[in-house]
């Protein structure tokens, strides 16, 4: 599906240095019970979220925005 170079997450090590068994990664054969491995969206997304290195800094930065905005929150007391 994708070459050994698309998926190498170990940066600086080269093709040869990396063991055999993280050369290839194993995706499910179908995902949301209607994406086969040939599905075109499915290729997409997998691009996106395993290789792209922008999708983990911008996970990162919602959740520093959502820390910030819970630190900002203000208790409202309620009286009954």
């Amino acid at each position: 599906m994708y070459g050994a170079k698309a998926l190498n997450l170990m940066p600086g090590i080269e093709e040869e240095e990396v063991p055999k068994h993280q050369n290839e990664k194993n995706f499910a054969t179908v995902s949301l019970f209607c994406l086969s491995t040939t599905n075109p969206f499915r290729n997409q997304v997998i691009k996106i979220v395993a290789i792209n290195p922008w999708f983990d800094r911008l996970i990162l930065l919602v959740i520093l925005c959502n820390c910030i905005f819970l630190a900002m929150d203000n208790e409202v007391d309620y009286i009954t």
